[in-house]
């Protein structure tokens, strides 16, 4: 075939055009003809490559004895690691002492177990704090004074 046959042929394969048949020549021609022109090497150089890939066959690796965990051997070992920790998790329960009385408060170190008594005793802590808190604010008053007082001076300049 000739230069302006093939470089045709090529356009259409490029633009999806062409037949089976046309793609066949194309294949003969570029796989067969030594000396092709300059500007199409690319394309000997492609349909080269279409060739060499047809060759290549899958083959499945049947040595996994470098892969140490693959996906059967992880979900055992999450599902063996999960089982250890539900069991260490029912012997910690199983081995706890039951709890007769329920420690509402601890005050100088001494469980609370009465709930009246550490509902007194937060009371009184609350009292407290509350207390003590009114005595500092207590003065916080006369900052509403000095506030007067400093706009007077401000008017009077």
């Amino acid at each position: 075939m000739d230069y302006n046959e093939i470089a045709t042929l090529l356009d259409k394969y490029f633009e999806g055009n062409t037949s089976l048949a046309e793609e066949k020549i194309l294949k003969e021609y570029f796989t067969q003809t030594q000396n092709v022109a300059p500007e199409l090497l690319y394309a000997k150089d492609m349909f080269a490559h279409f060739e060499k890939e047809l060759n290549v066959k899958y083959v499945k690796p049947t040595d996994t004895k470098g892969r140490i965990l693959n996906i059967k051997n992880f979900i055992r070992l999450s599902s063996i690691a999960a089982s250890i920790v539900v069991l260490l998790g029912i012997a910690f329960l199983l081995t706890q002492k039951p709890s007769e009385e329920i420690v509402y408060a601890y005050i100088n170190g001494k469980p609370i177990t009465n709930k009246d008594l550490a509902m007194l005793q937060t009371k009184k802590a609350l009292f407290l704090i509350s207390d003590n808190l009114n005595q500092g604010t207590k003065e916080l008053h006369q900052i509403s004074k000095f506030n007067e007082i400093e706009q007077q001076i401000t008017k009077t300049k």
